[in-house]
C-alpha cells in the first residue's frame, strides 16, 4: 500500500513538473526574456494582501490594492534595470532577476520576519 501512494506522489509530482516546465518553454519562448522574480513578486503581493487584512482591510479591498503597490513596484524595477538588459544575453536575464528575486525575498524577511505570517499569527 505504501508503494501506491509513493508511486501515485511521484506521478502526481511529475505532471506538476512536466506543467511547470512546459509553461516556462512556452513562456521564454514567446517573451525571449528568462525572468525568475515573478515568483517573488507574488510573494510580497501575498504578504501585502495578509498584513492589509491584519490590519483590518477588506480581503478585496486588500487584494486589489496589494496588487496596484506590486504592479507599481514591479514597473520601476522594469523601467529601472530590466529595459537594460533586454539585448543582453539569457545568462544576464538570469542573473539580474534572481538578484531581484533575492532582493525581495530578503526585504520580505526584513519586514515580515523569517518564519512568517502564520506562525506569527498562532503565536502571537
Amino acid at each position: 500500500m505504501t508503494y501506491l501512494f509513493q508511486m501515485l506522489n511521484g506521478i502526481g509530482l511529475g505532471m506538476l513538473y512536466f506543467l511547470l516546465a512546459v509553461g516556462l518553454t512556452i513562456i521564454f519562448g514567446l517573451l525571449q526574456f528568462v525572468n525568475f522574480a515573478h515568483g517573488a513578486f507574488y510573494l510580497l503581493g501575498a504578504y501585502l494582501t495578509y498584513d492589509f487584512v491584519e490590519r483590518g482591510m477588506n480581503f478585496w479591498l486588500a487584494m486589489l490594492l496589494a496588487a496596484v503597490i506590486v504592479a507599481i513596484v514591479a514597473g520601476a524595477v522594469e523601467a529601472i534595470l530590466l529595459r537594460r538588459i533586454y539585448k543582453l544575453p539569457h545568462t544576464f536575464h538570469i542573473l539580474v532577476t534572481v538578484g531581484i528575486a533575492l532582493f525581495i525575498q530578503e526585504m520580505v524577511i526584513i519586514l515580515w520576519g523569517p518564519l512568517g505570517a502564520v506562525w506569527r499569527h498562532r503565536t502571537g
